[in-house]
């Protein structure tokens, strides 16, 4: 958690000096309502100048491409959320201690779009979620056994698994 602090006072000094505005977690949250279910979030920051914004979201834990789902997403939904934003050149940041991965606005396509929706649906649906389609995935993934009591753990392998909805940045072609 200090680490988390600490990273984050950094980058915001490091945007301020830039003469961004620099709006922090609780003054960024948002909240969609849908169909099915509520999008919701607040990004570690967003930097701006004009009519610029830079969405940052900083990381001290692992790597993964998750992160870069996560800065995905919430560059899809705060145009939609924020007043300010929905005019503005967007792009988003993950940031980690030794390096920064940024994510341009256009990675935002209507495919990830579609995929977002289709997970949306199907994880707010009052059918049972599919267990993982891999040991790894399980391995790294953060539901507990309370939510998800059959992990991919036991050496089961399921076959015919259909592909994985978000692949990482690099797979995608995004910088």
């Amino acid at each position: 958690m200090l680490d988390h602090i600490t990273l984050l006072n950094e980058r915001i000094a490091s945007w301020t000096v830039g003469a961004h505005d620099v709006e922090t977690e609780a003054q960024n949250r948002f909240e969609l309502h849908g169909k099915t279910a509520i999008l919701s979030g607040r990004q570690d920051m967003i930097a701006r100048r004009e009519d610029h914004g830079v969405i940052v979201d900083a990381k001290t834990g692992h790597h993964g491409p998750g992160h870069a789902v996560q800065a995905m997403i919430y560059l899809y939904a705060i145009p939609k959320a924020i007043e300010w934003c929905r005019s503005a050149k967007l792009r988003g940041q993950v940031t980690y201690r030794d390096h920064t991965i940024r994510i341009s606005a256009e990675a935002v396509d209507d495919q990830f779009v579609h995929n977002l929706g289709t997970l949306i649906r199907r994880t707010s649906s009052d059918e049972p979620v599919r267990r993982g389609p891999s040991r790894r995935e399980c391995r790294l993934c953060n539901i507990s056994t309370a939510d998800c009591p059959t992990p991919v753990d036991d050496g089961y392998e399921p076959e015919g698994v259909p592909p994985k909805i978000f692949g990482t940045a690099r797979e995608r072609g995004s910088p």
